[in-house]
């Protein structure tokens, strides 16, 4: 069996990772320990446009 390569197309996950990885790196002030990282993580997640969610959402469905 021939295996697709690791690619954020594979995986929707990825692209909510990378989103939240962008949000944190334009942040004003950065994390500086887990506890932060937690915390800034939650708020960015927060931020995320709900119709975001949902696409990464609808392109699991499909991919089932």
């Amino acid at each position: 069996m021939i295996w697709p390569s690791r690619s954020p197309d594979c995986s929707p996950i990825d692209h909510v990772w990378l989103r939240l990885e962008l949000q944190l790196a334009c942040r004003d002030v950065q994390p500086i320990n887990f506890i932060q990282l937690g915390n800034a993580l939650v708020e960015e997640w927060a931020l995320l446009p709900q119709e975001f969610i949902i696409l990464k959402q609808r392109g699991c469905l499909e991919d089932a």
